[in-house]
């Protein structure tokens, strides 16, 4: 037999539940502009029923309803649309990375300024056309001098530009090579016979900052792990602790791709705990939910090989926790098959393949110059060294003007035309015109495909907002809603309360 004041207990839930609706839909329009917050709302559901006797129906039992309560306050968030949002911010990330590091080695070429290289070996050739005119000019001479002493500063200072930016992304100098090292350099082959290896240790540079980003997000990811793990424990639904978890995930796809996985307890149950693979590696492991986690720390480190030809082999290494190590020099030729390889690191290690490509060439273009222009102006009896150096970082003019023999200058002038072995087939003006379109390409590339991913990114985010998102109206009406549900079961009481007051005072 139902109580006499099971009427006034249904009301009191209504009230509770419409209370606690509101006080879901402040929040929401609270929270409104956060970043990353999820839109919550509370799950209605019946509360058990009362079965009570129907004398009517013989030996039949009806339920009869007693309120209603909030289930769960649910968070309105699709994992799967999570999941593609650090897809997003992976690509993202890579083509970032590989932009950022393009402008800067772009502005170290003016081109077509006045200033740039270019228009200094035009002038050079020029000068040198203009002394086989009149090889005896004192003054012609001097301009040719002063010329040459402009363009080798000018190797000197795009050299030391270069090497900056290059030493910004790894923290060490390209000219850190093992003795007996050539210049140039290999990416990522495999390991030589006999080849001399030497592991460089990374200390600064962005590679060693980003990995350090990486191992603080984990940390504060493991340190949320443990609140969300007792509030769940505990039957709660720990939403804005899973919003601030989601963020942080996201932060991390930027470096690299994200794989999440949540724990399960021995009965199948959400723990609120996760196991994150990071370029495919382990990098958070929960394998018993009761026990402490295994997090694994990411370091980079390069290592260099030289072969018995003098040629060395450069790879980057990322190394997660003990035994997990990804070669970013091979991921970095295979993210157009693999999405788990992109990220903010492989976009780095793009970068500086790029940049020291570059820097090789502009080595290779140099020693073209001081070797031609020296050979050019010896003879088989006499050497000549007008420029020295063994590259672009230290060229430099030692011969005098007045030491110049004008009579050779048309061999000068003609190396201008001449296709050049050390340069593959290019000679020195169709080389430089070739980096410098390698640059500007590397600038162009990069540019669009962070903008295509970017537009993705904002597609995929308006389907999440959709979704997850809050709206002020809909938020607004859901609160005069419940305002009206708060009152009418106000009243459902208060005419409870006038009833029993009959019952009690005045039968």
């Amino acid at each position: 037999m139902r109580g006499t004041f099971m009427g006034i207990e249904t009301a009191r839930r209504s009230i509770q539940l419409h209370r606690l609706a509101m006080d879901v839909a402040n929040h929401n329009i609270a929270n409104a502009q956060t970043e990353g917050y999820t839109r919550q709302e509370a799950v209605v559901t019946p509360t058990t029923p009362y079965a009570g006797f129907i004398p009517q129906a013989r030996m039949t039992y009806g339920q009869v309803g007693t309120g209603v309560e909030a289930s769960q306050i649910r968070r309105m968030r699709d994992e799967y649309m999570e999941e593609q949002m650090r897809a997003s911010e992976a690509a993202q990330g890579f083509w970032e990375k590989q932009n950022d590091y393009a402008t800067r080695l772009e502005a170290v070429f003016p081109e077509p300024a006045a200033s740039g290289l270019q228009e200094l070996m035009v002038r050079f050739f020029n000068n040198w056309q203009s002394l086989n005119n009149t090889p005896q000019d004192p003054g012609i001479k001097a301009a040719v001098w002063e010329t040459a002493e402009e363009m080798a500063v000018h190797f000197n200072e795009m050299y030391i530009h270069i090497s900056d930016i290059y030493q910004n992304l790894l923290g060490v100098s390209p000219l850190a090579a093992p003795a007996g090292g050539q210049t140039g350099t290999t990416e990522g082959q495999n390991e030589q016979a006999g080849a001399e290896q030497t592991a460089v240790s990374l200390t600064k540079g962005a590679l060693v900052d980003a990995a350090d980003q990486v191992n603080r997000l984990v940390e504060q990811i493991v340190a949320l792990n443990k609140t969300i793990k007792s509030v769940v424990e505990m039957g709660n639904q720990p939403n804005d602790l899973y919003d601030r978890r989601d963020a942080l995930l996201r932060q991390l796809a930027a470096f690299g791709a994200v794989r999440v996985e949540n724990v399960l307890d021995s009965r199948g149950n959400v723990t609120g705990l996760i196991n994150i693979k990071f370029y495919k590696q382990d990098l958070l492991v929960y394998s018993d939910p009761a026990a402490h986690p295994t997090v694994s720390r990411v370091s980079v480190s390069l290592d260099r090989q030289t072969g018995q030809g003098g040629q060395t082999v450069e790879r980057l290494l990322l190394t997660v926790g003990e035994s997990g190590q990804v070669d970013l020099s091979e991921a970095a030729r295979n993210v157009a098959t693999d999405s788990d390889l992109l990220g903010g690191f492989t976009g780095l290690e793009v970068a500086r393949r790029h940049i020291r490509a570059t820097l090789d060439s502009l080595d290779r273009l140099a020693r073209a110059l001081i070797d031609g222009v020296n050979a050019r102006l010896s003879t088989l009896d006499k050497s000549f060294t007008f420029f020295s150096g063994s590259g672009a970082r230290d060229m430099k003019v030692v011969a005098s003007a007045e030491s110049i023999d004008g009579e050779k200058a048309i061999r000068v002038v003609q190396l201008r035309n001449e296709a050049l072995d050390s340069l593959g087939g290019a000679n020195v003006v169709s080389f430089y015109g070739q980096m410098l379109t390698s640059v500007g390409a590397a600038v162009d590339v990069s540019e669009q495909r962070l903008t295509s991913q970017e537009s993705i990114g904002q597609q995929i985010s308006k389907l999440v907002e959709s979704m997850a998102g809050v709206s002020i109206d809909e938020e607004l009406s859901k609160v005069i809603q419940f305002q009206y549900g708060f009152q009418a079961s106000a009243k459902m009481m208060q005419e409870l309360d006038e009833m029993l007051e009959v019952l009690v005072n005045k039968l």
